[in-house]
């Protein structure tokens, strides 16, 4: 198995003759930049990620950013100040700023039409989270759903 950073870290992969994807770290698109990544952004990045993988299957991990990881542009003050390694971070930076969370879920879904994609969702750690985690899901899932019609 590999891990990736990048989607240029495709090559690696296939050099390596990896069985899959373990791990495939989001956070490139968030860094560095003045505004958060859309939906579409998001899209594109995994699309040639899976589509280059050609089959093999990827685990996304999800937005982990918080504590070490931080952002410039898009983010609260609140938001953006520095947190204890496990204080507001990962999913549940996610929760408290969904407009960083559904992008990425939305792309990711449309992604997984191109190729296997399983989603790992960095420090998760109790019941009422997975509820609602799955309830962003599904709002995800819907809002797919319609996007045909809104986008015609």
């Amino acid at each position: 198995m590999a891990n990736i950073e990048l989607p240029e870290d495709i090559e690696s992969t296939h050099s390596l003759k990896a069985d899959a994807v373990k791990l495939y770290r989001t956070e490139f698109l968030y860094m560095s930049r003045q505004r958060i990544p859309d939906e579409e952004e998001h899209y594109q990045a995994y699309r040639q990620v899976v589509e280059g993988l050609e089959g093999i299957p990827i685990t996304i991990r999800t937005l982990d950013l918080g504590a070490d990881k931080q952002v410039d542009g898009g983010l609260s003050e609140e938001t953006l100040t520095c947190n204890p390694a496990l204080g507001l971070r990962a999913i549940r930076l996610c929760f408290k700023e969904p407009g960083l969370f559904q992008p990425q879920l939305q792309a990711i879904l449309r992604a997984s039409a191109h190729g296997p994609i399983r989603l790992m969702i960095p420090m998760l750690i109790n019941l009422q989270e997975v509820k609602k985690l799955k309830a962003m899901l599904g709002e995800a899932m819907d809002s797919l759903r319609l996007w045909p019609c809104l986008h015609s």
